[in-house]
């Protein structure tokens, strides 16, 4: 369920003269930086809750040597869950914090796309009373994708992942994502997640220094 739904910013190179910026656009390479924090929230609809969860994510990424990088993050997410009871039917609100730390690897295919693999441990705790979809305990993450640069402004990734926690059932999931470049550090994003359990649209802002 942990899951970055979308990837990169990257600065611009400021030439000496007007026409030279105008003959020389940002380079590809620049637009998949993989240095980068982001605040996403979402919006989900998951097996068991009658509303949500929805909630937050902070994350980001750290660029390494070697095409390698490191990530990771924390979230929180709340929602309604409904319970039977002689009376007829109750509405309790649950809890899901969830933080995560990894490790990946990129590899060009091109000047503009990158194969990405990811690994990751994290811990989750779920409010009792959440479905057994809910990650809770201690899990993984084991994830790959593409990354592709579109002219020096847009980015799209897409995303296969599989997760599973100590205390709940495990999730292959499918994440696409979109990055909007307004500025040269700062990004707009939005991405949408499906799996068995848990379907989740999120929108957020991304800043690379």
């Amino acid at each position: 369920m942990i899951a970055s739904l979308c990837l990169s910013l990257a600065p611009s190179v400021v030439g000496p003269t007007l026409a030279q910026d105008a003959a020389a656009p940002a380079p590809a390479a620049g637009a998949l930086s993989y240095t980068y924090g982001q605040l996403d929230f979402i919006r989900g609809d998951g097996d068991g809750f009658s509303d949500g969860p929805n909630g937050w994510a902070l994350h980001g990424s750290y660029a390494l040597k070697d095409q390698l990088f490191l990530f990771g993050g924390l979230g929180h997410q709340t929602g309604d869950v409904d319970t039977a009871t002689k009376g007829g039917t109750t509405s309790a609100n649950k809890d899901i914090n969830s933080l995560e730390i990894g490790i990946g690897y990129h590899s060009p295919i091109d000047s503009q796309t990158d194969l990405v693999f990811g690994a990751s441990i994290g811990h989750a705790n779920s409010d009792s009373g959440t479905p057994n979809s809910s990650p809770d305990g201690i899990g993984y993450t084991l994830q790959g994708g593409v990354r592709h640069a579109i002219g020096d402004k847009w980015e799209i990734d897409g995303t296969v992942g599989y997760t599973d926690f100590s205390s709940s059932s495990s999730d292959t999931w499918l994440a696409l994502g979109g990055v909007y470049r307004v500025t040269p550090n700062l990004g707009l994003c939005g991405g949408l997640m499906v799996s068995d359990s848990l379907d989740t649209f999120s929108l957020g802002i991304r800043y690379q220094p």
